[in-house]
């Protein structure tokens, strides 16, 4: 009979690490537990991706409690970090006040989700059966998956036209570091897997993930910007964006080689 696979009991204990954040959450939301609760959910999702496709071709779905308060406090977060960004930049604007009302409104939103969802332990029955039938797969199946994730990128990086595709991108990228991270916790990083350049992988999604905060952030403002409320601040906000537009072009000149070098990276990986 074949062992049981060392990801199940992994996930059970990322579970409980997350529903401890959630309980500190509730008593204190300060950003470092909520940030430290989206990452978390972000590895643990990256985990049941993986196996869900090695196993059965198909992603493993994620708990729904789980899936509710990371959308709750994926709010809170990106709105902290809006306006981490924009006090220094548009202070003179309306616009920090109308993003610090907003926060609150979704710290109170967070809060509630909190309450209303109750524990998302591991030990949980519905949560500990699935992970039960968790199956035990080989290495050249991980071998597989990660060839799979390593040719989409190829197939990704060569359709970049878009913002989107570079957020793809970006996905992919982090779920290779994680789930890479998961192998070596659980021992099972052999072959190719131990041969993939984690370094250059992780510096290209730190730099589309720089992108992408732009992308979102001008987004962001854009739309704001219509507001009534801020149309005193019309003229600032708009050479702001301007700027912004200039920064995101030069940006997006910069990915080119990255891409490009771990494109060639992949394609002798996947030889």
């Amino acid at each position: 009979m074949k062992s049981r696979n060392p990801s199940a009991a992994a996930a059970a204990a990322a579970i409980n690490e997350l529903d401890e954040l959630r309980i500190s959450i509730l008593l204190e939301p300060t950003e470092e537990f909520i940030h430290a609760f989206r990452v978390g959910f972000k590895k643990l999702r990256a985990l049941y991706r993986m196996e869900g496709m090695v196993q059965h071709q198909q992603q493993f779905k994620m708990h729904r409690n789980l899936k509710i308060l990371y959308g709750a406090a994926g709010a809170v977060r990106d709105t902290q970090l809006l306006l981490a960004f924009i006090k220094p930049e548009l202070t003179n604007t309306k616009l920090p006040f109308l993003l610090e009302a907003r926060l609150q409104t979704h710290h109170e939103a967070l809060l509630i989700k909190l309450q209303e969802t109750g524990s998302v332990r591991s030990d949980d029955s519905a949560i500990a059966s699935k992970l039960t039938y968790w199956k035990y797969s080989s290495h050249s199946k991980y071998e597989r998956y990660f060839s799979d994730l390593l040719r989409e990128y190829i197939h990704l990086s060569e359709h970049t036209l878009y913002d989107d595709a570079l957020h793809e991108l970006r996905k992919l990228l982090k779920d290779i570091l994680y789930n890479h991270q998961w192998l070596l916790k659980t021992k099972r990083a052999v072959g190719k897997i131990t041969a993939l350049p984690i370094k250059e992988i992780d510096e290209l999604q730190k730099l589309l993930g720089d992108y992408q905060d732009m992308v979102v952030r001008a987004s962001v403002i854009r739309q704001l910007a219509l507001m009534p409320d801020l149309s005193d601040d019309a003229s600032v906000l708009e050479a702001w964006l301007t700027e912004a537009f200039r920064k995101q072009q030069k940006m997006r000149m910069d990915l080119e080689l990255p891409i490009r070098s771990l494109q060639h990276l992949f394609h002798l990986h996947t030889s």
